[in-house]
């Protein structure tokens, strides 16, 4: 996979993961489900990474402006943006 490659160039050295990638192919999607679902999967294969120590996600607030991004929370109201502030909870 990419990320076996791309950790084979660190070695033993610990990786912190700020890009992901995830949003290209869902960004105009309604199937919001399925990219909660597809983020875990690969949180999921992180964890399994002993050298992976961190993976950021962007972002706290779902905006209007930035096209409904998957924020954890609504601005505004703060309340819990679904399918994310779910799948994020469920991060360990």
């Amino acid at each position: 996979s990419f990320v076996d490659r791309m950790l084979k160039l660190y070695g033993d050295k610990p990786v912190l993961i700020t890009e992901w990638n995830m949003k290209h192919g869902y960004k105009n999607s309604e199937n919001t489900s399925l990219w909660a679902s597809d983020l875990s999967d690969v949180f999921g294969l992180f964890q399994t990474k002993p050298t992976i120590k961190a993976a950021c996600l962007y972002r706290l607030l779902e905006t209007e402006n930035e096209r409904g991004w998957p924020g954890l929370i609504k601005a505004g109201s703060y309340e819990p943006k679904e399918y994310f502030y779910a799948m994020y909870k469920n991060w360990r």
